[in-house]
């Protein structure tokens, strides 16, 4: 197989995101994601920095669904190369299931974050990723409002 044109990578990125991620459906994941996925990034529920293989990465973002049922991810931008595609993105949910301990609070949540990814094949095989987490860890009220902030 080749590597997708860029034009190839941003629509694969843009469909994962409308599809799979904002569908809350991870049966969909072997059409985007290769069975190899690799997620660098420190967003992970339980702390790891990398998960490894779909299976896994599936089941990371599935925490995701089960805290924030509502979950959407906006995609503000993609700029795509010749394999790979940078994304800026925001996220809102409602806080409804427990997250990374906190028992549900049943408060709207915004944060933003940043991907890059890696497709081959016709697939994402890589990703490199960047999250707010403070800031929807405040929001929870696992951490308490930085000093000063009026929150």
């Amino acid at each position: 197989m080749t590597t997708p044109a860029a034009s190839d990578v941003e629509t694969l990125v843009r469909a994962f995101f409308a599809e799979a991620l904002n569908g809350h459906d991870l049966d969909t994941f072997p059409r985007f994601c290769d069975a190899g996925y690799v997620r660098h990034g420190s967003s992970q529920p339980d702390g790891r920095d990398d998960v490894v293989g779909l299976v896994a990465f599936a089941a990371a973002v599935g925490t995701f669904f089960e805290a924030f049922p509502d979950i959407d991810a906006t995609v503000l931008e993609v700029v795509a190369g010749e394999h790979r595609a940078a994304v800026r993105f925001h996220e809102t949910g409602t806080h409804e299931g427990e997250f990374m301990g906190v028992a549900p609070t049943h408060r709207r949540v915004r944060w933003d974050g940043m991907a890059i990814y890696r497709a081959h094949g016709g697939l994402l095989v890589e990703e490199w990723s960047v999250g707010d987490n403070l800031s929807l860890l405040r929001q929870i009220g696992a951490v308490p409002p930085a000093p000063g902030s009026g929150g």
